[in-house]
């Protein structure tokens, strides 16, 4: 059994439900935005899309200043991916230094849709939130990944309770609640490992 394929640094070898996405991202040029709510695939999509991006956490790094530095030397060699961009300190001279890195190259903003005012100029890629029926794929997907002892009934009570628009629609909702009815069971996995997974998650 493999916990780390329910892990949000696990990266997938394919995005379930999402592969009209990842072809439209590949094929984008210059700015890019990935715009969807939290949960819905948007840095694993950036992930798949450009495994050898130059990676920029701006939730880590807000400021125009620390971006900047973590630019330099960019080339336009390689795509750009600022993640997490909504935390980012959006000044006037943020947007001229992407803009102005765009021209020469792929610059792939991660985005929540809050900001979606400020997108314009950039070619959207739409996340939505997941439904029941694309959760129980991602859900099923990481159970054969990780030979993990769950059934299809458990997989679809969790996906069912988190799809949209019954829930958030939210796979890393999903897969953390999978997780802790795993370590809950501490072996296979029954509809009331889920539940009280749900409950440690507080839902």
């Amino acid at each position: 059994m493999r916990l780390d394929v329910l892990s949000e640094a696990y990266l997938p070898p394919r995005l379930a439900a999402r592969e009209d996405r990842l072809r439209a991202l590949r094929a984008a040029e210059g700015l890019v935005a990935i715009v969807g709510p939290a949960g819905a695939g948007k840095t694993t999509l950036a992930r798949l899309a450009f495994p050898n991006a130059l990676w920029v956490d701006c939730g880590s790094t807000p400021s125009y200043a620390s971006i900047r530095a973590s630019l330099r030397g960019f080339t336009g060699g390689r795509a750009v991916v600022l993640d997490d961009f909504t935390l980012a300190q959006r000044t006037p001279q943020l947007w001229e230094h992407v803009l102005r890195l765009s021209r020469s190259g792929r610059v792939v903003l991660v985005a929540h849709p809050s900001i979606r005012g400020e997108l314009r100029g950039a070619q959207l890629v739409e996340m939505p939130p997941y439904s029941a029926e694309e959760l129980y794929q991602i859900l099923e997907d990481r159970a054969l990944q990780g030979n993990l002892p769950v059934t299809d009934k458990v997989l679809r009570f969790i996906a069912e309770k988190v799809g949209y628009p019954k829930g958030s629609g939210s796979a890393r909702l999903a897969l953390r609640a999978l997780r802790y009815a795993l370590q809950t069971a501490q072996g296979p996995v029954s509809l009331r490992h889920a539940e009280l997974a749900f409950s440690l998650l507080e839902l």
